[in-house]
């Protein structure tokens, strides 16, 4: 099996790696923040998760890396051998996803679709049978969506490189990159397929638009420079227009779905695509905020985060604030009190988004989820 041959790959990386660390932020070969790898602690919001989990009937770690590749793409591992020792975030970004640490702590989007479909209960004009309140029809649906997600974090790994391409480094990178876009497409088409037997042509248009938004938002002032040769004024929107492209999109349209699979009302829909949404606010939010706390000389900044716009929005001296790493983290660390307020504006409207549906475990859940979210940032207390 590829999982087997590429976690191999991984230990022998990761055993010969000279800073073994508890906790290790991954950025690319050019400095850009995007994802966290780390062992945390079990935190109230893993435990939350965990417990969600028995209630969907079964763990959704289980659409994990290993159990989507199978040995139709068994000779990559022979091709990853390459990489080893390299600088390509490929590798960080599989052994992510094949020890299921990605994000570990968050709700997985495919156990968030189905605790929304279970949570919108039962649909009177379906005549199949549901296991556990979910219909199959949705379960297929949640997994696809992690495959699509998985994709995304794949192909968010391909690294810019120069032309004509010289030194060794870049061509070990340029195969890293041929070897993401490889196994990205391969997942999106494994979903396609996935989406097609579904047999719903609304959903699969609005899946489809997930994933067109999910590349445009990859576009979207990307960089701090972008930013500032922008006319935007409002840098909270524009973070709220490039985590919804990016990541609200997909688990918004796939809580929709969920719904839409077996017509509930475009009421209930949009009370579940609203949900979605938020959450994936509050979930980038906290991914941003626990950077910026384990980061405490200002030595990496995600200068697209929640935190670093807001500074660079209430600074009426750029240059100074981008005199040097230390000093623009200092001024994050002042408009925290605002990042607050809106991460309790998500809050709200998460919850009275829940109170829609009627009391059940799966709504209880989801409440529990929502609020234990930042539980375990102290960065609000420093």
């Amino acid at each position: 099996m590829i999982s087997n041959a590429i976690l191999r790959l991984l230990w022998r990386q990761w055993n010969h790696h000279p800073k073994k660390t508890v906790i290790n932020l991954t950025y690319n070969v050019h400095g850009q923040f995007y994802g966290t790898f780390s062992a945390y602690p079990k935190t109230h919001e893993a435990k939350a998760v965990s417990e969600a989990e028995k209630i969907v009937g079964y763990p959704t770690s289980f659409l994990s890396f290993r159990h989507l590749l199978t040995d139709e793409v068994s000779n990559v591992a022979v091709h990853m051998k390459k990489l080893l020792g390299s600088r390509h975030p490929l590798m960080h970004t599989i052994r992510g996803l094949i020890n299921n640490s990605y994000n570990e702590n968050k709700a997985k989007y495919s156990l968030i679709v189905l605790l929304i479909a279970k949570a919108a209960g039962k649909s009177q004009m379906i005549e199949e049978q549901s296991v556990d309140g979910i219909y199959p029809t949705q379960r297929s649906l949640a997994e696809i969506t992690e495959i699509i997600r998985m994709a995304q974090i794949i192909h968010t790994g391909v690294v810019n490189l120069p032309e004509p391409i010289a030194s060794e480094e870049d061509k070990e990178l340029q195969l890293g990159n041929k070897m993401a876009v490889l196994i990205g497409d391969f997942l999106l088409a494994k979903a396609s397929n996935g989406l097609a037997k579904l047999e719903n042509t609304q959903v699969v248009q609005l899946m489809s638009e997930a994933i067109s938004e999910m590349m445009e938002g990859e576009f979207l002032c990307s960089t701090i420079q972008d930013v500032i040769k922008s006319d935007i004024i409002d840098y909270v929107n524009l973070w709220e227009q490039r985590t919804l492209l990016r990541k609200g999109s997909l688990l918004s349209k796939s809580c929709q779905c969920a719904l839409k699979l077996v017509n509930h009302s475009e009421e209930a829909q949009m009370v579940a695509n609203n949900f979605g949404q938020n959450l994936a606010y509050t979930q980038q939010l906290s991914l941003e905020l626990s950077a910026l706390q384990l980061d405490d000389t200002g030595s990496q900044i995600d200068y697209t985060s929640l935190p670093a716009l807001l500074a660079l929005q209430n600074s009426e001296d750029k240059a100074t604030l981008f005199s040097s790493n230390i000093q623009f983290y200092k001024h994050q660390k002042l408009v925290l009190d605002e990042v607050k307020t809106v991460y309790e504006t998500y809050k709200s409207k998460l919850l009275d988004s829940l109170a829609y549906f009627q009391d059940c475990d799966a709504k209880t859940a989801l409440e529990k989820i929502v609020i234990t979210n930042m539980n375990g940032l102290k960065i609000f207390h420093l």
